[in-house]
């Protein structure tokens, strides 16, 4: 049995090598930036107007205030810029965006002006080149505009659009596959029997892949027969890069998948993590050249314990990070805050790492007041439920008290209402 940090390790030293495209802006919306992307062009590409109004040379550049009475010698609209440079004494037309000519002085906004046609009356008491957008003074050539891992939001892709960069580098996502074995598993819509019960870890578990980027694309229910099971994995394997199975990987006489894994071609890298809940966790991985895959790199099976509490900490301390490291996430392993015990907790297990799920009460000084929910069996959903997060116990604690500290994991579906500064206290790994 190995530790939590030894596992972690293991899992990270065989992740997929992540797959490369290039997309246009139009595909583009949700993927992550696989390379660092420089503009290629200025923003603004040209000097330009901030207002409408008239672009004008003074012809006493040191004077202020005015008034100033100037001949209009032209127009700059948007798309039809003026043919020309301004000399001293003149001034034209501009619209809002449109460019500003060699020699002009600054715009002078319309409404502080008499409006004339052929001359124009005004005071200044601006500053030289006031209401006058710089070319490249929100972006030069050459500098860097997002970094390799950078989530494509639609901000983002409206800066690349206005520099010109039609095709972007992004990561492929990897694909998963999911099997929930169990001849006692049934739908959520079927009329339980004697002995069954509803598969709701294909339901908890797709939700949490949901949002690492990945493709989740077969999934299988599967009865516990050795036969049935192996099927499914190879079959699972062919067909995606990462392999889940939930149930079937302790030590029961029908718990085959640790077998049946390995029997169509996975090797062994760990079982038993030295954790609760989910100490029974399997992690192998097989070679995967197929016509699927032409990269040499290998199709890694995850075997979560059938528990949903154990199934979705070991789906979100082992498999979400890996996902999110495949697409070049920042910040793989989530969101996690400082926290404070309000109250003791003494149900641990002492010989093994525990997982203590906890409700996040308010922040203090930035440190968040948790307590620690009631339902913490590894075969309940309700305390995932009325949980906000997890803090992990070291080994060899048999109680913890209020006021210690500890840092709390935050689950992906955690959308605080105490949160009030978004990101403020948060830290992230």
């Amino acid at each position: 049995m190995i530790s939590i940090s030894e596992a972690q390790t293991i899992v990270k030293r065989h992740r997929p090598n992540p797959g490369r495209a290039e997309v246009s802006l139009a595909e583009a919306a949700g993927h992550r930036l696989a390379e660092d992307v420089a503009a290629p062009e200025p923003m603004p590409a040209f000097d330009n107007s901030s207002m409408d109004g008239y672009a004008v040379a003074l012809p006493d550049r040191d004077s202020a205030g005015g008034p100033w009475e100037l001949a209009v010698v032209g127009e700059s609209q948007a798309g039809d810029p003026y043919n020309g440079a301004l000399q001293a004494g003149e001034a034209i037309k501009i619209s809002t965006g449109a460019v500003v000519p060699t020699g002009a002085d600054r715009v002078i906004p319309i409404e502080d002006t008499d409006g004339g046609s052929e001359r124009v009356r005004f005071r200044d008491d601006g500053s030289p080149h006031a209401n006058v957008r710089f070319e490249g003074e929100e972006v030069a050539v050459g500098d860097g505009v997002a970094e390799r891992g950078a989530l494509l939001t639609p901000p983002l892709l409206g800066r690349l659009a206005s520099l010109g960069v039609a095709q972007v580098p992004v990561y492929e996502p990897p694909t998963v596959a999911l099997l929930t074995t169990g001849s006692e598993l049934v739908g959520v819509d079927a009329d339980l029997q004697p002995g069954q019960i509803r598969d709701a870890n294909r339901y908890v578990l797709t939700a949490l892949l949901d949002d690492t980027g990945a493709t989740l694309g077969h999934i299988e229910s599967v009865p516990d027969r050795r036969g049935d099971t192996a099927d499914s994995i190879d079959r699972a394997a062919d067909a995606a890069d990462v392999v889940l199975v939930t149930g079937g990987v302790s030590v029961g006489p029908h718990d085959h998948v640790k077998g049946a894994a390995e029997e169509v071609g996975f090797e062994r890298h760990f079982w038993k993590v030295r954790q609760k809940p989910g100490k029974p966790l399997y992690f192998a991985t097989r070679d995967a050249a197929t016509e699927r895959d032409t990269l040499e790199r290998d199709t890694l099976l995850f075997g979560l314990p059938g528990n949903p509490f154990s199934a979705t900490i070991s789906t979100v301390v082992y498999v979400r990070p890996l996902l999110r490291r495949c697409l070049g996430h920042p910040h793989p392993k989530g969101r996690r805050m400082n926290g404070r015990l309000a109250s003791p907790y003494d149900r641990l297990a002492p010989d093994r790492a525990q997982f203590v799920l906890v409700r996040v009460d308010g922040v203090e000084d930035e440190i968040a007041i948790l307590r620690s929910v009631e339902k913490q069996g590894s075969h309940m959903l309700a305390g995932l439920h009325e949980s906000d997060g997890f803090i992990r116990v070291p080994a060899g604690r048999e109680r913890i008290e209020a006021g210690d500290h500890f840092d709390v994991t935050l689950f992906p579906w955690h959308a605080p209402d105490w949160d009030v500064s978004r990101e403020r206290g948060m830290k992230h790994s």
